[in-house]
């Protein structure tokens, strides 16, 4: 959703699946971005549900200025989820710039509802512009004008502190976190593109998962079918 719409614009997402079970992807725009990979290593045996807004993180009872839909649309998607309840629900989000703690509240709420497999998504890695133009000035600095297929040229360093806390909290209240870093990243440098050719980049701006990206990162996501994107 757009930061206009409300929560019964989703009342458009009519589903015509016929499976038992589902996924339901719950975040801003930073769980969007896994649809195409949750489309691609699920799809066939779950349904896909996407819940996601614009700058509205799955946190109960948030209140966002920008978005002043946001606390609606959570406490709706919550009910919607404790009167038909997924089989999984995957919780994503920049969590950079909302402070990840508050999540806590939905994580207790949905298990109190019953739902066992909930997945926490790590914050992916960023650059402090856009992707495509990351590379091009890295192009224009090397010396033998190379395209790297990984890159720590201007990577954001905060990424990797953000991870552990998160995986500590998940380890200790029994959910499964899943880290994109450890995906795309290894010590000093992440991957910036999975091809040749420009639809292959990993990410289009400074954050969000190309369709390729996504279905290279989901297709490492636990119980997904294995897609090699190179």
């Amino acid at each position: 959703l757009n930061a206009k719409q409300e929560h019964a614009a989703f009342d458009l997402c009519e589903s015509r699946s016929n499976k038992e079970r589902s996924i339901l992807i719950w975040g801003d725009s930073h769980a969007a971005h896994l649809s195409p990979g949750f489309d691609s290593s699920f799809g066939d045996n779950f349904e896909i549900i996407q819940r996601t807004a614009s700058l509205c993180p799955p946190i109960l009872g948030m209140e966002i200025d920008a978005r002043p839909n946001c606390k609606e649309i959570n406490h709706l998607i919550f009910e919607s989820i404790k009167e038909k309840p997924p089989s999984r629900v995957v919780l994503a989000a920049n969590w950079w710039i909302y402070g990840w703690k508050g999540v806590k509240s939905t994580i207790s709420a949905l298990q109190n509802v019953g739902i066992r497999q909930i997945d926490l998504i790590g914050a992916i890695p960023q650059w402090p512009h856009p992707l495509p133009r990351q590379l091009l000035l890295y192009f224009q600095d090397d010396k033998f004008h190379r395209v790297p297929e990984r890159m720590r040229f201007s990577l954001m360093p905060k990424y990797k502190k953000l991870d552990k806390k998160m995986s500590s909290y998940a380890n200790n209240v029994g959910i499964e976190f899943i880290s994109l870093t450890k995906i795309l990243c290894g010590e000093t440098d992440c991957l910036a593109r999975l091809g040749h050719t420009s639809d292959t980049l990993t990410v289009w701006d400074s954050g969000h998962l190309t369709a390729y990206g996504s279905r290279f990162v989901v297709g490492h996501f636990p119980g997904s079918r294995p897609i090699d994107a190179r």
